[in-house]
């Protein structure tokens, strides 16, 4: 890997690399990659894994926008409240 494919890369990330990163970066990346083929010569036959694919990650659905415990207390401390709600700013034009 090349100075200039580590900077296009950089920006590509939006990263802001020292020109000394820039030039560190090509041996930590050969390193990196090094490490990886080192990885992918473990012998993993007969090693059982887990199909992690059926497990429901999802929980109930909860409505954000129902009145907390606090809610009263938090409106009591807004310099400004109308219809129950935290009265603002306009920012958006009518």
């Amino acid at each position: 890997m090349t100075p200039d494919e580590v900077k296009h890369l950089a920006s590509l990330a939006r990263l802001q690399l020292t020109e000394q990163e820039v030039q560190a970066f090509p041996g930590q990346f050969t390193s990196i990659l090094a490490f990886i083929d080192q990885i992918k010569e473990v012998d993993v036959t007969g090693i059982q894994t887990r199909d992690f694919t059926h497990i429901n990650v999802f929980r109930d659905d909860v409505n954000p926008h129902e009145a907390g415990e606090n809610r009263d207390l938090i409106l009591a401390g807004m310099p400004e409240v109308r219809d129950d709600r935290l009265k603002v700013k306009r920012i958006l034009p009518k």
